[in-house]
């Protein structure tokens, strides 16, 4: 559980020099504060927001009694934050273009909405000659499918667009319970009209397990146009 918070909270330095790569791990005050928020349409990369420098050995903030050498660490905004009308706004930044399986298992929740989520469909792959429903190039692998059935990673070309609404369609149908019904049940435990015996961690789960469900439907819903 330490360890979970720990790591859940800290934050990744690299340092690069001629011959090496050395990554790092830290808890810094006040950066383990900012939450995650995505930040579409921004193809930069976490790093760049992220400044990592070691300090000179003579420095006044060099500690004379640490073994290690000191660094400085910078964040810079990925986003304009001086047009809010409160105070009080949170500042978010975007820890990385992930999956929410990633978030809810390094993290320990689950976002909302992540334009780079994706659900897990069986998904056949097909050559540019080939029918679309040949069943001769099925991978037997599930494929990651995000949003507008792109393939998340390394994946097939030219998806056929009907078999991945039918395949999501097909994965709805074999849940457990329905969207509506999930989403009715966590509004009631926000509201603490049912908590029931749900643990804050089975929250999170039924909250990963809407957001599967959203894009499942969103996928069902695909038209050729």
């Amino acid at each position: 559980h330490a360890h979970a918070v720990v790591t859940s909270h800290a934050s990744i330095q690299i340092q690069k020099d001629e011959s090496s790569l050395q990554r790092s791990i830290s808890l810094i005050p006040m950066v383990d504060m900012i939450n995650h928020a995505p930040r579409p349409g921004n193809d930069r990369s976490f790093d760049e927001y992220h400044r990592t420098t070691q300090l000179d050995a003579e420095s006044e903030t060099q500690r004379q009694d640490s073994i290690a050498p000191a660094y400085s660490y910078q964040v810079l905004a990925d986003r304009d934050v001086t047009k809010s009308d409160s105070s009080s706004a949170m500042i978010w930044e975007e820890y990385s273009k992930l999956d929410n399986s990633i978030f809810l298992l390094h993290f320990g929740f689950c976002p909302i909405d992540n334009p780079y989520h994706c659900v897990m469909l069986s998904t056949p792959q097909y050559d540019d000659d080939t029918h679309p429903q040949s069943q001769n190039n099925q991978t037997p692998e599930p494929v990651c499918v995000g949003r507008r059935g792109q393939v998340m990673g390394e994946g097939s070309r030219n998806w056929d667009v009907s078999f991945v609404a039918q395949a999501a369609q097909q994965s709805l149908e074999l849940k457990g319970s329905s969207l509506e019904n999930d989403a009715r049940l966590l509004k009631e435990i926000e509201q603490g009209v049912n908590e029931g015996n749900l643990r804050p961690q089975s929250q999170v789960a039924l909250q990963c397990r809407i957001e599967d469900k959203k894009l499942l439907k969103d996928l069902a819903s695909l038209t050729l146009d």
